[in-house]
């Protein structure tokens, strides 16, 4: 191995040691450098020995990189030997990109081998691959972080996890590592080019302060009893309630505070090591810096301690202190310690101490001439064994050196003319000015893949330590450190590079921004596109993605599912197509979202035409400008043997029951409710299905299931803040909004109204064709396709659905349960099916060897005693032509189903089904419903036991509506009886129209009976009585108690039943009809309707009065003809009540009142009032009053303003008249006004008279 000739000295330490600088002369390789061979004359070798032989290997050197890190590591020219395999390099991390994930953006950097993660109290949490992408918050970029990194956000498997804390990853800077600042100082930084080690990792959003030792390096003698500490520290922000620690060999030294505005910043501290008990030898010094937030920055070093030799023999130590920059124009700041040894300090002759500070080495100063400047020592702090020390602050004028690069050193010099000279530090002098960048590589105007981007810069300092950030359309992208020229320090360049996921994005804005070391920054743009076609990768089930459709096999099984991820610059907007045989089977808009790939997934239909053959499978992308990209593959698709069943053969068959079923889906999702299926209501089944089968969706829920909400709330033009499989806040947020707008509750879970909601938004948008695929009468397997469809939505159509394997037959059917077995499969054509009832092979047949997918057979239950009535397995099996054998089995319980028998209006002759009801019925026929088991067994039993009727259902629907429903009440009898009349509704009558009853067994056993009707009008009755308005119908409107003067009021009409409210139909067919009028029994009135054309007709008629009717309970019924035969009656129980008679009059009247008239207008306490009661006679002859047995034992009351001023017993004696007279007692409340005078008789069978006036009490 080869090197170039020594070129210059250079220090990378602040020791004394003078060390050689080299360039590489030929191809290193680096092993401790990930990045393989070190490149001549882009790297520098720093060595720390000084001899001239560098042949063969060299270890221990440092190593300064093309990227501006530095590194230390072992170099040759040879192969790598063994026993350099286990030598560690440090962690590098990278930026990557920036990402939305909900409503966080984050900086993406990937860690580049495998490291460690912590929380904050140190504590190991987990370890991370190589590759692993992790993701900093807000402004957090990573660039100040060297030992660890805070992170909040880890990608794992693909999918990105938020930490619940803050979290840190390890960078594992080892100690064969360094940065450029690590190498400027003295001592071990544990292991760390940040300073930071062990402990707490560092908060968000700064980083671990650094630390360092000024003066204090590995292997230094300490000879003495104290021992002097110089500490540096550099922090990213201001430290107000810091603190450090210092610690020799593990004990606890010392602890003070920090408070710190501006950094770097140095403080000094002075140890007795006698005071502590710290003996000669080597010690371990390791001093720990906490900032505000807790960050540990952490220094060590390795000294050895000696007793001290005799004072006056030895020479002053000093130590130099500055603020650490480099670049000065007028004056600068130093901060000097000085220590001596003897009995006195600085200021005995013959010689007074002093200092200089020196442009250059001080022995090559000839007669001052490099001098900067000077001053004596005077004074000091005294310490044990006659230690002395001196700390002085000075400012320096420089405005006379020349300007550009100066060494600078100091010398000090005892009162005993002892030197001592320091060297510190390579400034800078003169006007900073602003650096100079250029782009300094070619960037087309299109890019179409990753590339690297130069950008150079000059300044009028050394451009180390200088860096440039990348934007691209004002995003940061990453950051790099200058490389330095290696013909010039003034000159330097950063190679970015241009990052991959923004190829295919469209125009955009590059801004560079160019920073020296004192942060003067110079800005640099320029606008390039990137446009990228359509492409297409695949996989299925989930899998790895490849290129086209390289990832599809030949050969799919029916449950595959095609994943299609397309990514162009305009495929964001469009759509994916999926074709088998040249049908479009699938198809999806590609959501309108920022990214760089997009992934769908399809399901292979079910349909079993495309199956057992080889056909062509096309995939189609077509971008929003129109662009296509399309890969096609023929493929295989195999079916292995499938059964499916269901019961009572109309499968296959789009019946009016299936017609109902699409209606209803319709109906629900927001379509055109027309009972057809169209290729939007087909797709809409589809997505109800999907989101159907859906789990309730939340915050952490992920997967394929998010990414289909995500894509289609994106298509409905909501932001989910990116499709990525994570339901993360920004989704919970869209949900939200969706929920808003759609009045749903805005919680953010995606249940099943929120999923239904979805499907109704996406039928808004769907433009697919309205063409009629299926409609009332189609068949064949797309109906069954449909009806499979239905079915897993939850739509009941009536038992008709097929189902896989043996769902389609209920654990219960009857005896007139018939099964539908289907076959389908690659081969099943030729093969055989069985079928086995309870272990008895009931069936056996050859599948016809016929071309075709899907193959069926029936199974009528055998009718046998033997197999009803308890549980029993059906097993079915299926052997296709290859001997693969698909078999179900399921346990099944035969029951009978109930009988129907009817009849009308009471009559005891029922009739089977619906025969029991005529063709013709009207408004008031009543129909009996009569229902009962058959009996299978031998002999003359007619009926089963009815137990399972008891609590059955019956239903009476008439034209499609239900107008009946009721419970049958518990019995122990066989047969259950339920009567029930036609609802009045204009809809109903004048026409033919179906009734149908159905009973439905407590073990859900069916029996429906079904006949068209027609329905007639029948004449309708209300009543009323003594002129009353207000009419009731039918016999409501006669009171339970009849008297003398009652009369009732009978009307006669036919009822609209329209919905616009008409009370009264035509009435012509009522004139001329006929009223009877019966009570208990015996005709009392009748009359001929009047043959008038009115709607309407009234009759009134009284009851005669009766003794034989008295204190009893009748019927009275009335019945009305109307001129087609029409009848209708009316009917109620009646008491006829013979109410007691009041007679009045007053003084001196001989003659008695009926009523009140016997009582005049005026009245005073003196007015005598005469009262008489009595029944009024109805027997006949000449006798006056009636029995009056009733009488007896009543009361009378007398009221004023319905306050009771007398009350009286009737005496319980058998009279016909009861007679009496009173005067009012009046109260003073009464004189002078006008009060209502009332009479109140009861007789003692409850019958109430009363008579009453209003009078003028008068004194």
């Amino acid at each position: 191995m080869g090197f170039y000739p020594e070129i210059n000295y250079a220090l990378i330490n602040r020791s004394k040691e003078t060390i050689k600088v080299y360039k590489t002369q030929e191809d290193l390789i680096n092993f401790t450098n990930p990045m393989g061979k070190i490149y001549p004359n882009e790297v520098y070798i720093y060595m720390q020995h000084l001899g001239e032989n560098m042949e063969g290997t060299v270890r221990d050197v440092k190593i300064r990189c093309s990227d501006g890190s530095y590194r230390q590591g072992v170099i040759a020219s040879g192969e790598r030997q063994p026993e350099w395999e286990n030598q560690q390099d440090p962690i590098h991390y990278h930026y990557i990109r920036k990402e939305k994930i909900g409503n966080e953006t984050i900086n993406v950097f990937k860690v580049r081998r495998d490291t460690k993660v912590f929380y904050s109290n140190g504590k190991l949490k987990e370890k991370l691959k190589a590759g692993t992408e992790i993701g900093l918050t807000g402004n957090q970029t990573g660039d100040n972080y060297t030992d660890c990194i805070a992170v909040r956000w880890i990608n794992r498997n693909g999918q990105w996890k938020k930490e619940t804390s803050t979290v840190y990853v390890d960078l594992g800077i080892n100690e064969y590592g360094s940065s450029f600042d690590t190498m400027s100082v003295y001592g071990k930084i544990n292991g760390s080019s940040g300073g930071t080690s062990g402990g707490s990792k560092p908060k968000p959003d700064r980083t671990a302060p650094k630390v360092w030792f000024n003066g204090l390096e590995d292997g230094q003698k300490i000879t003495g009893d104290t021992l002097h500490l110089s500490i540096g520290i550099h922090d990213n922000k201001p430290m107000h309630n810091g603190c450090f620690d210092i610690y020799i060999d593990g004990s606890h030294i010392m602890k003070g505070s920090i408070w710190r505005d501006e950094y770097p910043y140095a403080f000094n501290r002075e140890i007795d090591l006698e005071e502590h008990g710290i003996e000669e030898g080597n010690r371990k010094v390791k001093v720990v810096v906490t900032d505000d937030a807790g960050n540990e920055g952490v220094v060590t070093s390795e000294i050895r301690i000696e007793k001290p030799k005799p004072a006056t023999e030895f020479k002053p130590v000093c130590w130099i202190i500055d603020n650490g920059r480099k670049t000065f124009k007028d004056e600068m700041k130093l901060l000097m310690t000085f220590e001596n040894y003897g009995e006195c300090f600085f200021a005995s002759p013959p010689h007074f101490s002093k200092w200089a500070l020196y442009d250059g080495k001080p022995e090559t100063d000839s007669g001052g001439r490099n001098k900067i400047a000077e001053g004596g020592l005077l004074g000091g702090k005294h310490y044990k064994n006659s230690t002395y020390r001196l700390k002085i602050e000075e400012t320096i004028d420089i405005s006379g050196l020349e300007k550009g690069k100066h060494i600078l050193y100091l010398r000090c010099v005892n009162n005993k003319g002892k030197v001592s000279d320091c060297f510190i530090k390579e400034v800078y002098i003169g006007d900073k000015e602003d650096p100079n960048a250029w782009i300094a590589s070619e960037i087309p105007r299109n890019i179409t893949e990753p590339m690297e981007i130069v950008v150079g810069m000059r300044d009028n300092f050394p451009v180390e330590g200088s860096y440039a950030k990348m934007y691209i359309n004002g995003d940061y992208v990453d950051k790099e450190y200058v490389h330095v020229n290696r013909d010039s320090d003034y000159v330097g360049k950063f190679t970015f590079d241009f990052p991959e996921s923004l190829i295919g994005k469209g125009n955009m804005e590059i801004e560079f921004m160019v920073y020296d070391e004192e942060e003067n920054r110079e800005k640099l743009f320029v606008n390039v596109s990137s446009d990228m076609l359509p492409q297409i990768l695949t996989s299925i089930n989930g899998g790895t993605k490849e290129v086209g459709v390289t990832a599809i096999p030949e050969k799919l099984e029916e449950n595959t599912v095609i994943n299609v991820y397309s990514k162009g610059t305009y495929v964001a907007g469009g759509q994916t197509e999926i074709f088998l045989n040249g049908n479009r089977v699938a198809h999806g808009k590609i959501p309108n979202v920022e990214g760089s790939i997009y992934k769908a997934s399809f399901n292979l239909p079910k349909s079993a035409k495309y199956y057992g053959k080889r056909i062509p499978l096309k995939i189609r992308v077509t971008d929003t400008i129109g662009r296509i990209a399309e890969v096609e593959k023929t493929v295989y698709l195999d079916m292995t043997p499938k059964i499916l069943t269901a019961i009572d053969g109309k499968n296959g068959i789009f019946s009016k029951e299936i017609k109902a079923a699409v209606q209803e889906f319709q109906k629900e999702y927001g379509l055109d409710i027309n009972g057809t299926v169209t290729s939007s209501t087909k797709r809409s089944m589809y997505n109800a299905l999907i989101y159907m089968t859906f789990p309730l969706l939340k915050v952490g829920s992920k997967g394929d299931d998010v990414t289909k909400l995500q894509q289609d709330l994106t298509s409905l033009g909501y932001d989910v803040n990116g499709i990525d499989g994570m339901f993360g806040n920004g989704l919970k947020a869209g949900v939200i909004k969706f929920q808003t707008d759609n009045n749903l509750s805005a919680d953010g879970l995606v249940g099943y109204n929120t999923k239904k909601a979805i499907v109704k938004a996406l039928n808004k948008i769907d433009t697919a064709t309205t063409t009629i695929l299926l409609q009332e009468g189609s068949k064949g397997e797309a109906v069954i396709e449909i009806q499979e469809l239905l079915t897993e939505l939850g739509y009941d159509m009536d038992r008709e659905i097929i189902k896989p394997g043996a769902q389609g037959i209920p654990e219960n059917i009857d005896e007139n349960t018939t099964i539908d077995i289907y076959q389908k499969g690659t081969n099943i054509a030729g093969g055989k099916i069985e079928i086995f009832l309870d272990g008895d092979r009931i069936n056996y047949a050859t599948i016809p060897n016929k071309q075709g997918s899907i193959y069926n057979c029936t199974l009528n239950i055998p009718k046998k005693e033997k197999y009803f009535n308890k549980k029993i397995p059906l097993k079915i099996k299926v052997t296709d032509t290859l001997d693969r054998i698909a078999e179900i089995e399921k346990v099944i319980h035969i029951d009978r189903v109930p009988y129907i028998y009817t009849s009308i209006n009471g009559n005891k002759e029922t009739k089977r089904g619906m025969d029991g009801i005529p063709d013709s019925i009207d408004d008031n026929t009543t129909i009996g419903v009569y229902m009962f088991y058959k009996s299978y067994s031998e002999g003359d039993t007619v009926y089963a036991s009815g137990k399972n009727l008891v609590g059955a259902h019956l239903e009476v629907f008439l034209n499609g509506d239900i107008i009946k429903e009721a419970t049958l009440p518990s019995g122990d009898g066989d047969t259950y009886f339920y009567s029930f009349d036609i609802p009045m509704k204009k809809e109903y009558f004048g026409k033919r129209v179906p009734l149908k009853i159905k009973v439905t067994d407590i073990i859900g056993k069916v029996q429906e009976a079904e006949k068209i009707i027609d329905i007639k009008w029948a004449p309708q009755i209300g009543t009323s009585t003594n002129g009353n308005k207000s009419v009731r119908k039918g016999s409501q409107g006669i009171p339970d108690e009849i008297y003398e003067n009652t009369v009732i009021d009978l009307y006669m009409y036919y009822e609209d039943y329209s919905s616009e409210k008409n009370i009264y139909k035509d009435g012509s067919n009522l004139a001329g009809g006929h009223v009877e009028i019966f009570l208990d029994d015996e005709l009392i009135r009748e009359t001929t309707i009047p043959n008038e054309k009115v709607n309407m007709y009234n009759y009134s008629f009284d009851i005669p009065m009766k003794e034989k009717y008295f204190g009893k309970y009748i019927p009275i019924r009335i019945k009305v003809t109307d001129k087609l035969g029409q009848t209708s009656e009316i009917r109620k129980i009646v008491e006829i009540v013979n109410l007691p008679q009041i007679y009045t009059a007053t003084n001196n009247d001989n003659g008695m009142r009926k009523g009140i008239y016997g009582i005049p207008d005026s009245l005073d306490k003196n007015t005598l009032i005469k009262l008489a009661v009595c029944y009024k006679n109805y027997s006949g002859g000449d006798k006056f009053y009636g029995d009056g047995k009733n009488l007896g034992g009543g009361k009378i009351e007398i009221f004023l303003d319905n306050d009771r001023i007398l009350g009286a017993r009737l005496p319980k004696t058998n009279r016909d008249l009861f007679q009496g007279a009173f005067k009012l007692p009046l109260k003073e409340k009464y004189i002078g006004k006008k009060v209502t005078f009332k009479i109140k008789v009861t007789d003692k069978l409850g019958a109430i008279s009363q008579a009453e006036k209003t009078v003028n009490i008068v004194k």
